[in-house]
Formats: C-alpha cells, sequence, structure tokens
C-alpha cells in the first residue's frame, strides 16, 4: 500500500533539508539519519527527483543525492 501524499510530501521536506546541509546523502544515510522507512524514503525521494530538487547519482556503485542545481 502506498503511504498518504501528506506523508510523502512531510518527508520529502525532511530529506531535502538534510541533503541541502550535507551536500551530499546516501539512501542509507537518509534512512538511517531520519528514521524513514524504505517505502515513505523511496516516494519521497521520486518526489524530489521528479520536482527537480534532488538528482540521484551513481559513482562506484554507490548511489547518492545531491541538491540539482
Amino acid at each position: 500500500m502506498l503511504p498518504d501524499k501528506t506523508i510523502v510530501m512531510k518527508e520529502s521536506q525532511r530529506i531535502y533539508q538534510v541533503v541541502r546541509d550535507r551536500k551530499s546523502c546516501s539512501f542509507d544515510e537518509l534512512q538511517s539519519g531520519l528514521g524513514i522507512n524504505n517505502v515513505n524514503l523511496c516516494m519521497a525521494l521520486i518526489e524530489l527527483i521528479r520536482d527537480g530538487k534532488i538528482s540521484q547519482q551513481s559513482l562506484n556503485g554507490n548511489v547518492s543525492y545531491t541538491i540539482r542545481a
């Protein structure tokens, strides 16, 4: 079951703040640092990527999220 849109929006704001402050974050760093479950984290990241606020990058098999310039 997909999470409520309100929850996704709230979590996406939290994620955006962390990525902005840290410059780059991995999925695991976001999950452990914010305590967000996998589904909510994935949906919030998708929302941020679709909105053009963050980008997803892969380097040597590691995925990271950064503020989109």
